[in-house]
């Protein structure tokens, strides 16, 4: 068994075990076939689904919560826009700076 399988096995039991609608494990596992790089869940507390980037910086500041799976895919697209957006932002910015002088001084 992959650690892969192991993963989905254990999500299956804590979805049992915490009281997940039906379709709940299912919809998770589509939104991550969707979003390559990003892990959903069943939150009870928020009353919804959950979601985050399974790695990188600023993951709390990107989680995101929806009463709706489809609600949650909206908010995550957003997301990866302005994320996006930001990068082409700060490359141009990078690009448009001129190079520090690192001549010697005379």
């Amino acid at each position: 068994m992959t650690d892969r399988n192991i993963q989905e096995r254990n999500r299956e039991l804590l979805a049992r075990r915490l009281g997940w609608p039906p379709d709940a494990v299912d919809e998770c596992r589509a939104f991550e076939r969707e979003f390559t790089g990003w892990y959903a869940w069943w939150s009870s507390t928020y009353g919804g689904y959950g979601a985050s980037p399974a790695r990188g910086p600023f993951i709390r500041q990107r989680t995101h919560y929806s009463p709706t799976a489809e609600g949650l895919r909206t908010q995550v697209r957003q997301d990866i826009q302005r994320h996006r957006a930001g990068q082409e932002r700060s490359t141009r910015l990078r690009r448009a700076a001129p190079a520090a002088d690192m001549s010697p001084e005379r």
